[in-house]
């Protein structure tokens, strides 16, 4: 990402051009939903672009299903799992999402919301 103050940093995937990669579509003026923020690069070229944006991400690491092979830690202990993926992932991300907000002196909007199954019916959703 490259902010306005030269800054940059690299991310683990590069999108070259953003309006390429959006297939040319004209955002400028629309709402867009930015599912899966993460660190909110798609969601600070679409505002730049013009539109309203609102970026959506999960609210806790309860939100990350893995596949439970026998060698994984979430397999293992679940629960130190997810205190490895918290403090090693997500909150890395959401900070950020913010870092980028401030430097792009952005307007969107994020949510972190818990993602429904069907086991828990979760309807808590924290936005900031």
């Amino acid at each position: 990402m490259q902010f306005p103050d030269g800054e940059s940093v690299k991310g683990s995937w590069t999108i070259e051009d953003f309006g390429r990669y959006i297939g040319g579509y004209d955002v400028s003026g629309k709402t867009v939903l930015d599912v899966g923020t993460a660190s909110g690069y798609l969601a600070f070229h679409a505002e730049k672009a013009g539109a309203t944006v609102t970026g959506l991400d999960a609210a806790s690491t309860h939100e990350f299903r893995h596949f439970p092979f026998a060698s994984s830690l979430s397999y293992r202990d679940i629960q130190q799992s997810r205190q490895v993926w918290e403090s090693e992932n997500l909150i890395p991300i959401k900070n950020s999402w913010w870092h980028a907000w401030h430097k792009f002196n952005s307007r969107a909007k994020c949510v972190y919301a818990p993602m429904r199954n069907s086991t828990n019916g979760a309807s808590r959703v924290s936005m900031w």
